[in-house]
């Protein structure tokens, strides 16, 4: 469940796997709920429990075809995550990454780590992520 000044939406992502079992895009779906109250209710009857809690101060920039978020999460520390919002138009996802992570190089992002879990895992596992130089 996601706090917007406010406002709650509830958001899941689906992911899709390579061979060696990265995560490298998703389909995600997200939807604003009326009442936060009776969310918890359904939460409760169905027995899902709250396992973390992502506390994220997030700051987002368009350019062109990328949303780009500056993340600085509790615990964590501080993030650059973009994603391409343009039409994908016979381009392999694999391919949109490669320049997305050119886009970064160029404008001068410094060096660039890259890990296939979210912030959830990472705030429960720690050691078990790992960073990738690009």
């Amino acid at each position: 469940m996601r706090d917007s000044s406010g406002k709650y939406s509830i958001n899941y992502k689906n992911w899709y796997y390579d061979k060696d079992g990265k995560s490298q895009y998703c389909d995600e779906y997200e939807t604003a709920i009326e009442s936060k109250d009776q969310l918890n209710k359904i939460f409760s009857v169905l027995d899902i429990k709250e396992v973390v809690t992502v506390d994220k101060i997030r700051k987002l920039y368009l350019y062109q075809d990328y949303e780009i978020a500056i993340d600085s999460i509790k615990g964590l520390g501080d993030f650059v995550e973009i994603e391409y919002k343009g039409k994908i138009v016979n381009q392999k996802p694999a391919d949109i990454t490669k320049e997305m992570i050119s886009f970064l190089k160029k404008i001068g992002c410094g060096k660039i780590t890259r890990n296939y879990v979210g912030y959830p895992f990472q705030l429960l596992f720690p050691r078990e992520v790992v960073l990738e130089e690009q």
